[in-house]
């Protein structure tokens, strides 16, 4: 039981995080930036939802402007940065099988220098069809959405 709920607190991190106003480096009444915890590179940020989605999986035609937004606001952040990295060095994308509750998009520098990236797999979850980019995300909502399917 105690594993179970080890599992479910790992899992809901993200949820806390986004609530938090000490780990929100930039706020809009639909998105929330933060800080990963685990960055993979030099710059490393969530873009959450303020809406209760999950995953991409949940994601219908009509979030299309949720997911402008939630982009507009990595750029944001992006461009906030004072240490020579431009919005060309970044990725934007959605893992296809994230494992935390929340869906977010991923702003990542595509440098891949960080004391947490260690295993092929991780840098494997940033390279690989695995990392959705966020365009291609957009895409098939708007698509979706032009041919009425709901």
């Amino acid at each position: 039981m105690f594993g179970n709920f080890r599992n479910s607190d790992w899992r809901n991190g993200l949820l806390r995080d986004m609530k938090d106003p000490t780990k929100q480096l930039l706020r809009t009444d639909l998105a929330v930036v933060i800080a990963d915890k685990f960055p993979r590179s030099k710059h490393h940020y969530l873009v959450l939802p303020v809406e209760d989605i999950d995953t991409i999986y949940e994601l219908k035609p009509q979030h299309a402007s949720l997911l402008e937004d939630m982009k507009a606001l990595g750029v944001q952040k992006v461009e906030q940065l004072k240490d020579g990295f431009t919005l060309a060095d970044f990725r934007f994308g959605f893992h296809m099988g994230a494992k935390l509750h929340r869906l977010h998009l991923h702003v990542i520098s595509q440098d891949f220098v960080s004391d947490r990236l260690r295993k092929y797999e991780q840098w494997n979850g940033y390279n690989t069809a695995y990392f959705m980019p966020f365009e291609d995300i957009l895409n098939e909502l708007k698509e979706k959405g032009k041919k009425g399917f709901d």
